[in-house]
């Protein structure tokens, strides 16, 4: 049950020194406690799709074989989309609505969200996609017979003229060493939506999320390195719509900041639980931040328009890289496309020839 909501359950006082043990434990280790899911939902101006959202998760929360509970904070939206949510769902006693006193961003407000969350599983849904209530239970009961850490499962990211399946999804099974492998090497997709979390596995590790951008990316690694136990459900449990006003379509200095400090928090996350000791670290950690280079590249000259926004936005890159690392101590590569660019990026980019250097990285795009 949410921390703060305990005054809505009945208490039965018990001499438990009267009770016979099993009893006891047949209590506090009931079925209901199992299989308690907290649905967290973050909502920012989402007024034309947050009914889809919440109405795809009520046949999850009217399941009397689960104890599943929504929580929705609205993160101050301009819109009345606190005021929707408000009218619509005010009346379920499971489904726990909160808005924030001033804008935080996606990380800060599902901290919040976890903070009122004492045991049990975790979700994400985000406010334009929807659950599939069925294969989504079926996923989450799957888990448990388990003992599951992290359920993992395949999502439908629906665009205007197709659907595709995630890429990643042969790669989200397998050994333990492999995953943390994947993680380093930011081979795996980092959306925490597309998975359900236990909530001691969280505490335990102190996995929350940051405020920077791609906050996923660190919660979702974080917890696949930390989990002894992983249940790759075979089943879509969840549609993705692709808005293209969306954070991950656009790009900007907090865009760079977010993706390049995410890469620093798993590598000093891995370090610091023990996960680095292999002798591939290094050269993953670079294929990674390789990776991350190019895609921010790509970014830059495909999303903005503005020929001046783009030098600019690639000097911020250049800088950043040479705060974070210095240029000098990063390890280029040439095996792939994006390592090529991101070599030549990292080698030759020049701000007294911008033409130049520009041209020849929308020719190696491409290639």
């Amino acid at each position: 049950m949410l921390k703060d909501q305990a005054s809505h359950r009945a208490i039965i006082n018990l001499d438990l020194r009267k009770v016979p043990k099993f009893f006891i434990f047949a209590m506090t280790k009931s079925d209901k406690d199992i299989k308690k899911l907290t649905i967290v939902l973050p909502t920012y101006n989402a007024r034309k799709s947050i009914t889809r959202a919440v109405d795809s998760v009520l046949n999850l929360l009217n399941d009397s074989e689960l104890s599943t509970e929504l929580i929705v904070i609205d993160d101050y939206s301009d819109d009345d989309t606190f005021e929707i949510i408000n009218k619509n769902y005010s009346a379920f006693s499971n489904i726990y609505i909160y808005k924030n006193a001033k804008n935080e961003g996606p990380g800060k407000t599902r901290n919040s969200a976890l903070e009122k969350i004492s045991s049990g599983y975790v979700g994400f849904i985000d406010s334009d996609d929807q659950l599939n209530p069925t294969t989504y239970k079926k996923a989450f009961l799957d888990g448990l017979i388990k003992n599951a850490d992290l359920i993992t499962f395949d999502v439908a990211t629906i665009m205007p003229t197709k659907s595709i399946l995630r890429y990643d999804y042969d790669r989200v099974g397998g050994d333990k060493f492999n995953l943390v492998r994947n993680c380093i090497k930011g081979d795996l997709d980092g959306s925490v939506i597309f998975s359900i979390y236990k909530k001691s596995m969280l505490d335990n590790f102190r996995i929350k999320f940051s405020s920077n951008y791609y906050e996923d990316i660190v919660f979702n690694y974080s917890a696949i390195m930390s989990s002894d136990s992983i249940h790759v459900a075979k089943e879509i449990c969840y549609k993705k719509y692709c808005t293209p006003k969306s954070i991950l379509n656009s790009i900007s200095e907090k865009h760079i900041d977010g993706m390049i400090d995410a890469s620093i928090l798993v590598r000093d996350f891995a370090i610091r639980n023990g996960y680095s000791t292999y002798k591939e670290f290094k050269s993953d950690f670079d294929y990674c931040l390789s990776g991350y280079i190019a895609s921010l590249v790509i970014d830059i000259l495909k999303h903005e328009k503005s020929i001046d926004r783009s030098i600019s936005l690639l000097k911020y890159l250049h800088q950043k890289l040479e705060r974070c690392f210095r240029m000098g101590n990063i390890a280029t590569r040439v095996d792939t496309k994006k390592d090529r660019l991101s070599n030549f990026f990292i080698n030759n980019f020049d701000t007294s020839r911008l033409n130049i250097t520009i041209g020849r990285l929308k020719e190696l795009i491409e290639l």
